[in-house]
């Protein structure tokens, strides 16, 4: 799920007129995270997991719960 939040992060911020430079700054549009999930550093991956991984517990904030459909296996 970390990679694909980072593919919606990284479409979002193309599509709002974004590009990548070796130095993040928010006043030109540019940031260095906007490169693949595979050429993303280590620190940059974090933020990804660390918001994924935040999510069951917004979820619940929410009144809601998470629960795995009968028959549903996760995937590989």
């Amino acid at each position: 799920m970390a990679v694909m939040e980072h593919e919606r992060y990284l479409k979002a911020k193309i599509e709002a007129g974004w590009t990548w430079g070796p130095e993040s700054d928010s006043a030109k549009k540019v940031n260095k995270a906007l490169v693949p999930w595979e050429e993303l550093p280590q620190e940059e991956r974090k933020k990804d997991h660390d918001l994924v991984s935040g999510i069951p517990e917004i979820v619940a904030r929410a009144g809601y719960t998470i629960a795995r459909l009968r028959g549903q296996t996760t995937a590989s």
